[in-house]
């Protein structure tokens, strides 16, 4: 799927990275006052360039993740300037995620954030996303997994991304949406039977 996705045309990803803006533009998550969370795109993940621009315009508050410690996956969320966009970024050494190497004092709880935009390898309907397998937005965000409303998590990707419905592993955060060239997709939860509550029970013992 990366492969496939590297290999879309500069232009196809103007015109889809254009549509995506419009689309989460449309769906009202973005408003003055909103504390949202973007990414500096690589290896042919959809550009928050439109979005960014839009966010700060209109009074968002917008983050971007920097990585505090590589072995155990954590990561922290920093403020980006108005006006410098995703400009004041750098990569580390053997680091997948672009970090702003500005303003590092501006951070947020991420129990704090509106809204928190993700790139995704792959998405099902249900909320599964596949990425990059380093696990540090399921780690950041382990606390939605109790049925906490906030942060809302929003995949970003290619309609052909799109995937059949997979089965989570139990540290796997489900998305809320997805946002596609295509459509804003809200995810479809999977009603919890005595199985997969029994799942979950024993998937916390496991961690505690």
């Amino acid at each position: 799927m990366r492969q496939r996705r590297n290999a879309v045309p500069l232009g196809t990803r103007h015109v889809a990275a254009g549509a995506i803006a419009d689309r989460l533009r449309r769906s009202h998550l973005l408003r003055r006052g909103h504390r949202i969370t973007v990414y500096a795109a690589i290896d042919g993940e959809i550009d928050l360039r439109h979005v960014i621009r839009y966010a700060m315009r209109i009074g968002c508050a917008v983050y971007a993740p920097r990585i505090t410690n590589m072995r155990t996956r954590k990561m922290e969320f920093i403020e980006l300037p108005p006006g410098v966009g995703l400009l004041g970024v750098t990569r580390r050494q053997r680091r997948s995620i672009l970090e702003p190497k500005r303003n590092l004092r501006r951070r947020i709880d991420a129990r704090q954030l509106d809204v928190v935009l993700i790139p995704v390898v792959a998405f099902d309907v249900h909320g599964w996303r596949l990425g990059f397998g380093g696990g540090f937005y399921d780690r950041k965000f382990a606390f939605r997994r109790y049925r906490r409303r906030k942060p809302i998590l929003v995949g970003v990707g290619y309609e052909f991304q799109r995937v059949a419905a997979q089965t989570p592993s139990p540290w796997d955060v489900l998305l809320d949406a997805v946002v596609t060239e295509c459509g804003f997709y809200r995810m479809q939860r999977r009603p919890l039977t005595r199985d997969t509550i029994t799942h979950e029970l024993l998937a916390t013992q496991d961690r505690t």
